[in-house]
């Protein structure tokens, strides 16, 4: 496959005036998903702020990005309203129940919400500092704020790349070699997973994607090469676009975050919210009953869980902490908290290669009642190693996380120290106290 026209790839990024999100529907399904669960609990005008983070060592986004050109794709973004064909798909999207048969997945009322709510008191700060780094951050109600966080990443990752090849001033044959030996990674990567014809996958990478085309581009070919494997993607407007209902996701450590704040941020309701949230989701979405148990380290979460937990969920999304010590981690609280691990899905989703996921599912697949992946950036931005490290050519590890909520300092404890977050050494410190370090264990950041 040949590449030399850069707009095939940055349609939007190397455009004056178009924008790279032109959906409010190009987004993590998660973000619905939460969305409505706090809606429903009461908890939508929640103040929240979020903010970006850049965890690649070295990389100075206001190096590489003009402010003007941020700036016109964040107005851009804000500007956006739902169209109504939009708010059908959503009121469209079913969920299969446990009993059999299906049930819409979102209430007309939560709809009727997201149309009043549009964006309109969503705002943003951002500030270009003289070290090259940038600062922004969103802030307003949480249901409208919540929605700013995985365009935002697919915008600064889209200019990011584009800007790059601007700086570089490369030829056209150059650019086409790059793109070209890209696409054939994909490919490879297909052939390498056909072999394993049980091993299916949802494609997480909307975040920190190459650039919306490039994510269109994965996206039809894993349907092409993988249609019985790739179940969907977790982009809402890119299923919709590949004619696929059911987005995958369920929710993200934004909600235990926030909700660690909320009831006067005490320390007693610190340790009991990760429990107090994830009763409350279970019961609204029995069908969504997956666990994300790393917001404040894995292990201080099950050794606090209560039994009756092992049953409720279907499963669990492993993050942040290594497969090989997770995955048996867990099958251990099943079996101890009367649960049969092979009833039970195990999502791994952490910066995942088809060989990575190809060398889990050999290991585990047979201990459990299903393995299936989130598939993220390396399939969405196989980007690494085709130039130096040093032209900037990598892959982009950034968050845009809660960093203030109803008035408090937000934080979050990985697995991976590297992975912490909070702008606060105090809360920090203060976590750390509330939930052990057991498990925690220092591993290099991929995205």
């Amino acid at each position: 496959m040949s590449f030399i026209n850069p707009h095939k790839i940055f349609v939007a990024a190397n455009s004056d005036g178009d924008s790279i999100i032109q959906s409010r529907l190009d987004c993590d399904v998660y973000k619905f998903v939460m969305g409505q669960f706090i809606w429903h609990e009461g908890q939508s005008d929640v103040p929240v702020t979020f903010g970006l983070k850049v965890r690649t060592k070295g990389v100075r986004l206001g190096n590489i990005i003009p402010e003007a050109a941020l700036r016109e794709q964040l107005d851009a973004l804000l500007a956006l309203e739902y169209s109504e064909t939009e708010l059908a798909q959503l009121m469209g999207m079913t969920v299969d129940q446990k009993n059999g048969g299906k049930r819409h997945l979102f209430q007309i009322p939560f709809i009727d919400e997201l149309k009043q709510r549009k964006w309109k008191d969503v705002s943003y700060r951002l500030n270009y500092l003289a070290n090259g780094e940038i600062k922004l951050e969103f802030y307003g109600p949480w249901l409208s704020v919540m929605f700013c966080e995985t365009p935002v990443m697919a915008i600064i990752s889209e200019l990011y790349y584009w800007h790059l090849w601007k700086q570089r001033g490369t030829s056209s044959s150059e650019f086409s070699s790059f793109y070209s030996e890209m696409y054939q990674r994909i490919i490879r990567d297909c052939d390498a997973l056909k072999e394993y014809p049980g091993l299916t996958f949802s494609q997480f990478g909307h975040r920190r994607r190459h650039s919306r085309m490039w994510e269109v581009l994965v996206q039809e070919t894993f349907m092409e090469k993988l249609p019985k494997q790739c179940v969907a993607p977790s982009n809402v407007w890119l299923a919709f676009k590949m004619g696929q209902n059911n987005p995958k996701g369920t929710n993200a450590h934004e909600l235990p975050m926030v909700w660690a704040t909320l009831n006067g941020n005490t320390d007693a309701w610190i340790q009991q919210s990760p429990y107090d949230v994830v009763k409350r989701w279970n019961a609204f979405y029995p069908e969504l009953a997956v666990l994300l148990p790393d917001t404040f380290r894995t292990t201080a979460f099950l050794n606090g869980a209560p039994a009756e937990l092992a049953q409720e969920i279907t499963g669990v999304r492993i993050d942040s902490k290594i497969e090989e010590e997770a995955i048996p981690e867990f099958i251990e609280w099943f079996r101890n908290n009367g649960a049969d691990p092979m009833t039970k899905v195990f999502i791994p989703s952490d910066g995942l290669t088809a060989g990575r996921m190809i060398e889990l599912y050999e290991k585990f697949a047979h201990q459990v009642g299903v393995l299936t992946f989130g598939y993220g950036t390396q399939g969405t931005n196989q980007v690494n190693g085709i130039l130096p490290t040093e032209s900037g050519f990598h892959t982009l590890s950034m968050v845009i996380k809660a960093v203030k909520a109803n008035g408090f300092p937000t934080v979050k404890l990985s697995d991976n120290p590297n992975k912490h977050t909070g702008t606060s050494e105090e809360e920090i410190a203060r976590y750390s106290r509330l939930f052990a370090k057991a498990g925690e264990r220092e591993q290099a950041m991929v995205v």
